[in-house]
């Protein structure tokens, strides 16, 4: 049980004890709250699991063509050849919004600086090559 406050310096006493106090227990908060973000973790991981199943990320369009394309040959005409419709419409979608996730805005721009070398090499050949006229009959 606490004293009563009777002076001046009795009130002071109590108010650095309050103070004490209330930084022991921002402490204790703090640390609190640290190990519930540590312990959130995980759901926080499945909760972004399962938005990459349900959303496709739109960037870099010529990959994106080429995963739906490569996505919709290899599953539905392969390996759903015989299942039912269900399957070849859902597993297809599904895969290729996770898939869309996957590559990252790093790789999509390497990728691209690639094919674009590519496309501005062959561009350069077919500029060198002279033009041949057809042999005289």
């Amino acid at each position: 049980m606490r004293p009563k406050i009777k002076t001046y310096e009795d009130l002071l006493q109590e108010e650095q004890r309050l103070t004490a106090q209330l930084a022991s227990y921002k402490e204790v908060i703090r640390e609190d709250i640290t190990g519930l973000k540590a312990s959130l973790n995980p759901v926080k991981r499945v909760v972004a699991g399962a938005k990459n199943l349900f959303t496709f990320d739109d960037n870099g369009p010529l990959l994106n063509f080429g995963l739906k394309f490569g996505t919709d040959v290899f599953l539905r005409k392969l390996l759903l050849g015989r299942a039912g419709w269900i399957a070849k419409v859902v597993v297809p979608y599904v895969i290729k919004n996770y898939a869309s996730h996957l590559i990252t805005e790093g790789q999509r721009k390497a990728v691209a600086k690639t094919v674009s070398n590519l496309v501005s090499k062959f561009m350069m050949k077919k500029k060198k090559e002279p033009f041949e006229a057809a042999p005289p009959a």
